[in-house]
């Protein structure tokens, strides 16, 4: 909030940085946050499954409630909550969860059932373009009468567009169509994660978090 001088603004936003540098795990937990004060979020998931996203915001509902208890060590990992295993005492392998590990995750749900009724994720690889994300929003504001946040992730995995069905831009960096969102986002928060390929270019110099821009 500090960073955008209070928060979002309607309008288009690029959170860029170089693989596997936590882009996701950041979008993540901004529209998690925004589900728990009760805004509609839109998450257009074109790398992970929901599924898998579920899994992370309940992985750390279990870190809090673990903390609160002054025992971080029991909070689960996002792979954990999917197996149903944990890992053993003595550090390796995996065991079953047991019922003590099936109260946290219980636990943990419930607090993610309390906003992830905010949260609606279109999962697609390959099949989701800019006119889909589009019809998504419009789709989504004419059934519900709210007007959701967007998310996107990720920029480079969106469908090029087929010039049957008119014109639509083809997405392959940030720096070649960085205004192609604009055609449908009028009054909505759009936020889009991409990979930033001059810092890809340059991966061996030392990167941190400050790394991660926001357009």
């Amino acid at each position: 909030d500090k960073a955008l001088e209070g928060g979002l603004y309607e309008g288009l936003y690029f959170i860029g940085a170089i693989s596997s540098l936590g882009k996701t795990c950041f979008m993540h937990q901004i529209s998690d946050s925004i589900a728990r004060g009760g805004r509609d979020v839109l998450s257009i998931a074109l790398e992970m499954s929901k599924s898998e996203l579920m899994a992370r915001s309940i992985s750390r509902e279990t870190f809090q409630l673990a903390v609160s208890k002054a025992c971080p060590g029991t909070a689960k990992t996002t792979r954990e909550i999917l197996s149903r295993q944990c890992r053993g005492a003595s550090g390796q392998g995996y065991r079953p969860f047991d019922d003590a590990d099936l109260r946290m995750v219980s636990q943990a749900q419930n607090v993610y059932s309390g906003y992830g009724e905010h949260i609606f994720i279109i999962e697609g690889v390959g099949s989701i373009g800019v006119t889909r994300v589009r019809e998504a929003v419009e789709k989504h504001i004419r059934l519900t009468g709210r007007v959701p946040v967007v998310f996107v992730d990720y920029l480079q995995l969106l469908a090029p567009g087929h010039h049957a069905r008119g014109p639509e831009p083809v997405f392959v960096s940030v720096e070649r169509h960085p205004l192609g969102f604009y055609h449908y986002a009028a009054g909505v928060e759009v936020i889009v994660i991409s990979v930033d390929f001059q810092l890809l270019a340059h991966r061996h110099l030392a990167v941190g978090l400050e790394a991660v821009t926001i357009r």
